[in-house]
């Protein structure tokens, strides 16, 4: 009886023993293994994990950009072409007064040239031409001051002889007379339609002009 005590007492103390021991290497690490295979010892230790560093980057950045931009950087400016006002054709006359509108500060070329062209107002301008017999035709353009050119607007404009041949300020039989003796002819005078040739064409508009 004393013998068994004896056994159980120093088998109490042997298994005591192993559990400090096996403890204290659990500790350190030595079996991490068996720790890891029974999740033994819950994140204690840890192995040199360390948390990651603050990367919370201010992802919040300004997306409200202004849309508001000058779109007319770099824009071309255009310049509009001029206008004509209603004038007649075919005219007698030499001399035309030609008219119309323009955009302002614009200058007025007509065939290149602009020494004939006046502005009455900010947006008008006018000039006078003179015209040949025949079919006349002008180029009109608008200049800004960037020397930036509009489109061209082209007039034609006709010029028939007075039909006033004789020069007494009347269209009469004698007119009529001239008209006749120089029937088939090329003569400027009686040659109102300017084609080159004195027909029914150019008596039809000297009756039509008859006082």
């Amino acid at each position: 009886m004393r013998n068994k005590l004896i056994f159980q007492c120093t088998s109490f103390f042997i298994v005591f023993a192993l559990i400090i021991i096996l403890s204290g290497l659990l500790g350190t690490g030595l079996f991490w293994g068996i720790k890891t295979a029974f999740g033994y010892g819950g994140g204690g230790g840890g192995g040199g994990y360390y948390p990651p560093e603050n990367t919370n980057t201010n992802t919040n950045t300004n997306t409200n950009t202004n849309t508001n931009l000058n779109t007319n950087i770099n824009q071309v400016v255009g310049v509009s072409a001029p206008t004509v006002d209603p004038f007649t054709s075919p005219t007698s006359n030499s001399i035309l007064i030609l008219r119309g509108g323009r955009d302002a500060n614009t200058t007025i070329f007509i065939n290149n040239l602009d020494n004939s062209v006046s502005y009455t107002t900010a947006t008008t301008w006018q000039a006078p031409i003179s015209l040949e017999l025949g079919l006349n035709i002008f180029h009109l353009i608008a200049k800004n001051s960037a020397g930036t050119s509009s489109g061209i607007v082209t007039v034609f404009v006709s010029r028939i002889g007075s039909a006033d041949i004789t020069g007494d300020n009347i269209t009469d039989d004698l007119d009529l007379a001239k008209l006749v003796a120089n029937w088939g002819k090329n003569w400027q005078p009686a040659d109102y339609n300017g084609d080159g040739i004195i027909d029914d064409l150019d008596l039809a508009y000297l009756v039509s002009r008859w006082t």
